[in-house]
């Protein structure tokens, strides 16, 4: 259980975040983290992470999926989600594409997306 909460608040880190990693408190699991990172993990691609955490909720039978994609890029243009459901076998109704303009407050965030 340990394991699994490290290895999602991994996936969730930056890569500036693990650059400074020797010079923090977590400076002894540095390798570690690094492996799961960047050799257990996806981070390079999108899509390819999209699918893999489709099919890791398959295999664990869970009937929902949510997953947030929080970027400092341009936001995708719509032909860009057009692509990433086809490659990723999702329907595009079932991706929202939500930019921060659109809310003020974690609530905002959270009735977006019931």
């Amino acid at each position: 259980m340990m394991r699994q909460c490290k290895s999602s608040l991994i996936q969730m880190a930056c890569t500036d975040a693990l650059a400074r990693l020797r010079d923090t408190e977590l400076q002894e699991e540095t390798e570690e983290i690094w492996t799961v990172y960047f050799d257990e993990q996806n981070h390079l691609c999108l899509t390819e992470l999209l699918k893999s955490r489709i099919e890791d909720c398959y295999k664990t039978m869970e009937h929902s999926v949510l997953l947030q994609v929080t970027t400092h890029s341009l936001p995708l243009a719509p032909i860009d989600i057009v692509k990433i459901s086809k490659k990723i076998a999702l329907p595009r109704q079932n991706i929202l594409d939500i930019s921060l303009e659109e809310i003020e407050t974690q609530s905002d965030f959270a009735d977006k997306i019931r």
